[in-house]
């Protein structure tokens, strides 16, 4: 049997106190550079990875004079660590390496304690959720649309190039919440800035997803409002 592209998903800890273990994000990376290799003994010629917007935003952090990071970039710094590592492999083994970087995925299936779960799960309890001022730039993508993305960029993206997964509407946090609030909680107040912002705010010229629309076709499909909702239906369907 011959294989054409491999896809690679597999990482621990991207939520919780696991994104701040140094050796497990270490060893993340190396467990991807080794999927690499195996995809290379398979007879693949592409490998397409699963990177993050983190990444950019973890060199943001990190190279800011008097910065000091949050715990949370050393999974950013996991991530970019394997990204520089396969391109430099890749191109030594003869591979087509394409790098995906995701914004920031959700939907039905996850049960991950990020932000849009948090956040949902407090509005299906009557909570109201309260955030930073929600003046950092943000985007969202809901997860049939992640998919959609991974399959046209592993079909048509170029060799060694990164390709943004995104809604091409970034825009500060609190809009996106607001829409939200909108969609599933009309009646609860949504409470900003009680929350420190300690993170590093990205221009909005980072969320460009034009490159990824242009290369490949791909250009998401689900309002924000719409996955909120569907995402709600299907977290209420699980406590029923």
């Amino acid at each position: 049997m011959c294989y054409d592209v491999f896809y690679h998903f597999a990482w621990k800890g991207t939520a919780g106190a696991l994104r701040a273990n140094t050796a497990l994000q270490l060893q993340n990376a190396e467990w991807t550079v080794e999927a690499l290799r195996l995809a290379k003994e398979l007879g693949c010629r592409r490998f397409v990875g699963a990177g993050s917007i983190m990444e950019h935003e973890t060199m943001a952090a990190a190279f800011t004079q008097g910065n000091r990071p949050g715990l949370g970039y050393i999974y950013g710094g996991g991530k970019l660590i394997a990204h520089v590592m396969c391109m430099s492999v890749a191109a030594d083994i003869g591979m087509e390496l394409v790098w995906p970087e995701i914004t920031n995925a959700y939907g039905v299936g996850e049960i991950s304690p990020r932000l849009v779960n948090t956040t949902i799960r407090k509005c299906l309890q009557g909570e109201s959720p309260r955030f930073t001022a929600g003046t950092q730039n943000y985007d969202f993508v809901y997860i049939d649309d992640v998919a959609r993305a991974f399959y046209l960029i592993g079909e048509k993206g170029k060799p060694f190039h990164e390709y943004l997964i995104g809604s091409s509407h970034a825009r500060p946090l609190k809009e996106f919440l607001i829409e939200m609030k909108d969609a599933i909680a009309p009646d609860l107040d949504f409470v900003f800035g009680d929350i420190p912002f300690t993170g590093t705010n990205l221009p909005l010229a980072a969320f460009d997803g034009r490159e990824t629309e242009q290369d490949t076709g791909f250009r998401a499909e689900i309002s924000f409002a719409e996955g909120t909702r569907r995402t709600r239906d299907w977290m209420a369907g699980l406590t029923s």
